[in-house]
């Protein structure tokens, strides 16, 4: 049985956001990379993901903050 599944799966999401960075304004895109850069001086545990405790939560965040305002307000409602 074979299943005819169209899945998005997590590097179609990457290659997605990634895209949505790269066609920001060059300003915004510095802009962000300084405050990661800054986020990882300052919890450096928690910037890498894979062994930081806050992994999960930051995660979380990000994904709400990427969310489409539309589809917020459907979850909300």
């Amino acid at each position: 049985m074979t299943c005819e599944c169209n899945h998005t799966g997590m590097y179609e999401l990457l290659e997605a956001i990634e895209a949505a960075i790269g066609s920001a304004e060059p300003a915004k895109r510095e802009a962000l990379a300084k405050t990661i850069n800054a986020y990882m001086n300052d919890f450096p545990e928690d910037y890498f993901w894979a062994v930081g405790p806050q992994a999960p939560t930051l995660l979380h965040h990000i994904m709400h903050a990427i969310e489409p305002p539309s589809k917020r307000a459907a979850l909300a409602a």
